[in-house]
């Protein structure tokens, strides 16, 4: 039990966890006036690159903050990575590789560059996620109405009671926190979420990897420039290499085959061994961060304890193929502030805040789903090749048998190339200039051009709808839908407004900058005929947007589908909360 402590102090709102969700959540609670504290174990953002996929939807959120959106561009440091590549090992010429552009000779391929390229004035993008949190932090303590204080650690509630946060400072002293708000942004193994008994849904673990962070020149080594990933089928050097800049800092990330292996099996050393092993012996490399992570699939059975919330990891782990974790962490925070002050400073009803929970857990759920299914598909890949994951374990099982301890280091390495010997045949045919070997290229191509899918998701980017209930009007059933790939813009209930560019006095603005985050627009087509009633707005303030201001407002009109005296009510977050009809398109 968490005791009281000397010193109390008060806030409307303690964030726990300095990450991208803790650091984006300050930051929207900044843009709304509203005082809160952070608190964040570590002293500095994290050193490893971690994530790196920003997608359009989390780069919307950001220019809705009022950052400059170049800005967080400028840290792509592979801003010419054109392609996935799978090789035998990275000095290898690839065996296949999918466009992350696409195929410019395909009709379809091209349609869906054009329809990214209309969706937002924003884009996916590629940034480390110590840069990206570097960046978010430099901007978070610059703000007005926070209080951020790095190596200060959450250790509880106080005799139960969630409004009451032990926390301790750099020194180790002990403080309290009393706020009317707490939200849990302190990661995948959140204590807080252990603290109020909130189990998770799915599985554990669906597997173990190493990461290694190298300082490596990578554009002296491999076949294949301008690749963002890597994927190394060698079973001697088995793994993917990610690309955060390809003159200084790749992730080699390797499978640990447990039971057989455990980190303890990754000594220094041996991590030394395995980069010569797969960049080359005469190439200078050196590792400037090691870990292990284990891959779940889990989403909270609840988001919301009382005055708690989980956000971000803390909420949901997803693997990382999409790239979905990070940018779902984002989306919970810009769903869930502006309800914050809407009850806080406008006296919005306290149940708005349900709503939270009902609109992003099945959002969650649909992205853990997604990414685990992109995980499983890659195995088609590797089936195609002839190369049997269910053994790729062998070699560990090899080292930790009782008996490889009584026999010579010799006839364990000579065994463990007798083990590898059927997969480099079958990865040397596919490589070589023969029939046989371009027959095999042919047919592998095919399971490549399957996965484009999972680097290409704007559908899930963009496309996901709420639900009805207090913030959400009920014709959100009929509200047209995406698919995971392909983005199907509307202005239904529950979506987000589509981006379109209006033309006003010469300028061109977006839609999407038309939503303020901190009150409702009400977009019609002339005078609107039988506004929605006021509780919608939840006591924050509305504007109006009148199209016909515009002079292209006969195709905004259309793109909204919005008859003349029609309307369309757009919150806070720039999700449709309802509109003066059920949306055709």
């Amino acid at each position: 039990m968490t005791v009281a402590t000397q010193g109390t102090e008060k806030t409307p709102v303690l964030i726990v966890g300095g990450g991208p969700t803790g650091l984006l959540a300050s930051l929207l609670l900044s843009r709304l006036q509203v005082d809160h504290i952070l608190v964040e174990r570590r002293q500095a953002p994290q050193p490893a690159p971690a994530a790196h996929v920003v997608n359009t939807r989390t780069m919307e959120i950001l220019r809705a903050v009022g950052l400059n959106t170049g800005e967080f561009y400028a840290l792509d440091r592979h801003r010419d990575a054109r392609f996935i590549s799978w090789v035998s090992s990275p000095r290898d010429k690839a065996m296949g590789q999918l466009s992350l552009q696409g195929d410019t000779e395909s009709a379809d391929d091209l349609r869906r560059l054009s329809e990214r390229a209309a969706a937002s004035p924003e884009h996916i993008t590629n940034i480390s996620q110590n840069l990206f949190e570097e960046a978010l932090l430099s901007h978070a303590v610059n703000m007005d109405h926070q209080d951020i204080r790095l190596g200060h650690s959450w250790q509880g509630f106080v005799n139960g009671d969630t409004h009451r946060v032990q926390v301790t400072d750099p020194d180790g002293t002990p403080y309290e926190v009393t706020a009317d708000y707490v939200l849990a942004a302190d990661g995948a193994s959140s204590g807080i979420a252990r603290a109020l008994g909130v189990d998770k849904s799915g599985p554990t673990s669906l597997a173990t990897f190493l990461n290694l962070s190298c300082e490596v020149d990578l554009t002296q080594i491999v076949a294949e420039q301008q690749s963002l990933l890597y994927w190394c089928l060698s079973p001697e050097t088995p793994g993917i290499l990610i690309v955060h800049d390809p003159k200084s800092l790749t992730v080699y990330m390797r499978p640990v085959f447990e039971p057989y292996e455990t980190a303890e099996d990754y000594s220094d050393e041996r991590c030394e061994t395995l980069i010569k092993e797969i960049f080359g012996s005469d190439v200078p490399v050196r590792i400037t961060y090691k870990g292990v992570w284990n891959m779940s699939a889990q989403v909270a059975e609840r988001f919301a304890v009382d005055n708690v919330f989980l956000v971000g990891d803390a909420a949901h782990r997803f693997p990382p193929t999409g790239g979905l974790g990070l940018n779902s962490g984002a989306g919970d925070i810009h769903n869930l502030v502006w309800k914050l002050a809407a009850v806080l400073k406008h006296n919005a009803p306290s149940y708005l805040l349900s709503s939270y929970e009902a609109e992003r857990k099945p959002v969650a759920e649909r992205n853990c789903a997604t990414s685990v299914n992109n995980f499983l598909k890659m195995k088609e890949v590797t089936d195609t090749l002839g190369l049997d994951a269910d053994k790729a374990h062998l070699p560990a099982m090899l080292r930790a048998s009782p008996f490889a301890r009584w026999l010579p280091s010799s006839l364990i390495d000579w065994l463990l190339k007798l083990l590898s010997r059927p997969a480099l045949r079958k990865l040397q045919t596919a490589m070589s200039n023969t029939s046989d070997g371009e027959m095999q290229r042919q047919r592998l191509q095919k399971s490549i051009d399957n996965q484009a899918e999972h680097f290409d998701m704007l559908g899930a980017e963009l496309g996901y709808i709420y639900s009805e209930g207090c913030a959400v009007d009920p014709s959100s059933s009929a509200t047209p839908t995406s698919t995971t790939r392909d983005y199907t813009p509307t202005s239904g209930a529950g979506a987000r407004l589509p981006h379109i560019s209006l033309e006003e006095n010469g300028t061109i603005k977006s839609s999407l900058d038309l939503v303020s985050y901190d009150g409702f627009r009400l977009f019609t087509n002339g005078t609107a005929s039988n506004p929605p009633n006021t509780s919608w707005t939840q006591g924050l303030p509305c504007q109006t947007v009148n199209l016909e201001d515009f002079n292209n407002h006969t195709t905004a009109a259309a793109a909204f589908d919005l008859e003349p005296g029609s309307w369309v009510l757009v919150r806070p977050d720039g999700h449709v909360a309802t509109r003066s009809s059920p949306t055709l398109t």
